[in-house]
């Protein structure tokens, strides 16, 4: 697992081959095996976060279509 502000209160997260897109404490977006996907932006701040991660063109999916990309369990961490 690899964190990576971006910006402030912008972050990546990546687990294997899946990147998690946050905006504050928010996951926003998601790019794994399956495509790229986002929510519809519910305020204009997220919108901004979400140009600068340049994930606006992605697939809009419901906040309960991208909670099913979301993992449930971690990989154990590595040194």
């Amino acid at each position: 697992m690899k964190l990576t502000s971006i910006a402030v209160n912008q972050t990546l997260v990546t687990i294997e081959d899946s990147e998690f897109y946050f905006s504050y404490n928010t996951c926003v977006a998601v790019k794994n095996k399956k495509g790229k996907f986002r929510i519809d932006s519910p305020s204009k701040t997220t919108t901004k976060h979400m140009r600068n991660m340049n994930v606006l063109d992605w697939e809009i999916i419901s906040e309960e279509e991208l909670a099913a990309h979301l993992p449930t369990t971690l990989p154990p961490l590595t040194k």
